[in-house]
Order: C-alpha cells, then structure tokens, then sequence
C-alpha cells in the first residue's frame, strides 16, 4: 500500500512538472486521473482549480 501512494504522489508530482512547463492539457489529463481516487492529499483538486483559473493580465 506504502508503494501505491508513493507512485501517486509521484504521478501527481508530474502533473504540477507538466504545469510548470507548459503541457497544461496533460497537466490536467493527470490532474482528472488522480482525482478520480477521490484522496484529496495528492493535491489534484488543487492542481485543476489552478489550471481552470483565468490567467492573470500582468500590468506593464
């Protein structure tokens, strides 16, 4: 059991890496996958509320 929860982190972990490079539509593939766990500690409720979120307009 140790080993899954390790793996989903993991899992989870490059759904946030995939973000950060720019891959938001696998981000969100992994985000709705490890959500569907319904475990709210691998954080992909928040990684989705992120993604859906309206980009922010920098002021110049």
């Amino acid at each position: 059991m140790q080993s899954a929860r390790l793996y989903i982190s993991a899992y989870a972990a490059s759904g946030v890496l995939q973000a950060r490079l720019g891959n938001l539509v696998l981000a969100e593939t992994i985000a709705n996958q490890v959500q569907q766990l319904q475990a709210k500690e691998f954080g992909a409720d928040m990684l989705l509320s992120i993604l859906s979120s309206p980009a922010e307009e920098e002021d110049d």
